[in-house]
């Protein structure tokens, strides 16, 4: 059962905790791959590693679209990088029930409940 205190030490007074994660893995650019795209990417932030996890993309080029003259290479080309950073949180959700309403319902309550907090997540 959970307490009726909340924590009286949270990240927000542990500047230890408030750090970031960078993750060395660039992340593939879509290009030609765009109908096999995941939706989601499962990604694990390590233990005592902060509360913020940083990802890398190359910013895809534009397409060429003028010549250049036989022999010139042209100018060159500037890379970009696309970052996004995700700060982890915690979330929690508890029920109650009576004595009297578990004894008495037709179901197993708790444990039926239990598995709609499950999907709640």
């Amino acid at each position: 059962m959970p307490s009726a205190f909340p924590a009286g030490n949270q990240i927000s007074n542990l500047p230890q905790a408030q750090v970031i994660h960078y993750d060395s893995n660039f992340r593939d650019g879509l290009h030609a791959e765009t109908p096999f795209v995941a939706c989601a990417e499962p990604l694990e932030l390590p233990l005592n590693s902060g509360n913020k996890y940083e990802i890398f993309q190359y910013q895809p080029l534009a397409a060429d679209t003028n010549q250049v003259a036989e022999g010139d290479p042209g100018s060159s080309e500037t890379i970009s990088v696309i970052d996004a950073t995700m700060t982890i949180g915690e979330y929690g959700d508890y029920l109650n029930f009576s004595s009297i309403a578990v004894l008495t319902a037709i179901d197993n309550t708790i444990e039926n409940v239990a598995r709609e907090l499950g999907y709640q997540v």
